[in-house]
């Protein structure tokens, strides 16, 4: 299991969803559907997960059973395009990457969506304060 072997401060998903579930691929290209308690137990069991982006579609309600589980966590309410999303996670690990806590990332991620054109896409990302 990769999260224990390399114990990361920040999960990020990024791909497919929809609610209550998000779909991985597995090296070999298959698919599996994986529910939002399933991820609430991995990051659960974690002990070094802090913070947990969901960059994909519908991932709210993952993101609501996750939250009590870590200090932050970042899903989507709707569907959101793939070149807003790759703009989202630079600018993100970007701002974290110069010292920002996870909110003001947050923030500046979303700062950099609409100066880049996706203003709408920058209202489809919710940030939850986590109960850790």
């Amino acid at each position: 299991m990769e999260v224990l072997n390399n114990a990361p401060d920040i999960l990020h998903f990024s791909g497919r969803g929809n609610t209550g579930v998000l779909c991985f691929e597995d090296k070999n290209g298959n698919s599996a559907i994986v529910s939002a308690t399933a991820i609430e137990g991995l990051v659960k069991l974690s002990n070094s997960v802090d913070c947990l982006v969901l960059n994909a579609c519908y991932s709210g309600s993952v993101a609501q059973k996750v939250k009590p589980h870590v200090r932050a966590v970042i899903g989507c309410s709707v569907s959101i395009g793939d070149d807003a999303a790759i703009s989202f996670s630079k600018a993100f690990y970007r701002a974290i990457s110069h010292g920002n806590p996870y909110k003001r990332a947050f923030e500046l991620a979303l700062n950099e969506l609409q100066l880049n054109g996706f203003e709408d896409d920058a209202k489809i990302y919710t940030f939850l304060d986590g109960g850790k």
